[in-house]
């Protein structure tokens, strides 16, 4: 692990160890996580955020802010985006520090590229590790590193510490 890598480590754990910061942190994983999923389904139905639009009622402007996260997103949207989409979201409460890598051996959890299963705040999740830091590793869905890669972009990633991870 690099100098640089190490502070900017020792940076997160200080900042998140602030119970406001957490809460933040939190509430904006759930946000991401949501987005995300509402983005992958949009991509297996072939919608456009116009089509959404209509779906929903309301100005394609209004699908970007959601998407861009430059807008609010409410319970209520929530629901509706699901309802549009044909689906229903599921809540369910989990222990916040729970994240557990599945079915995978513990000499493969942070190579880069190996596909993980993750049981996070929203249930499962499928993600790729992009980068192992040493302490932590980074992982995206593989939707977004296939997105990036074909854009010519950094992929947005989450990280995990790996003693977090319960194997």
């Amino acid at each position: 692990m690099t100098t640089q890598t190490r502070e900017a480590k020792s940076w997160l754990d200080a900042k998140l160890s602030n119970r406001k910061v957490r809460r933040a942190y939190d509430r904006e994983v759930f946000v991401e996580a949501f987005l995300r999923e509402v983005e992958k389904l949009m991509e297996q139905q072939e919608l456009s955020r116009s089509d959404l639009a209509r779906r929903l009622e309301c100005k394609p402007s209004n699908v970007t802010q959601l998407l861009q996260r430059t807008r609010n997103l409410t319970a209520e949207t929530m629901a509706d985006i699901a309802y549009s989409l044909n689906r229903r979201v599921e809540i369910r409460f989990r222990p916040r520090d729970e994240v557990a890598a599945l079915g995978r051996r513990t000499d493969t959890c942070g190579q880069a590229g190996i596909v993980v299963t993750l049981r996070s705040a929203i249930g499962l999740i499928e993600r790729v590790v992009v980068e192992d830091l040493g302490e932590v590793i980074t992982v995206c869905r593989p939707e977004e590193l296939a997105a990036a890669r074909r854009e010519g972009r950094s992929p947005n990633t989450v990280g995990f510490k790996k003693a977090d991870i319960h194997r």
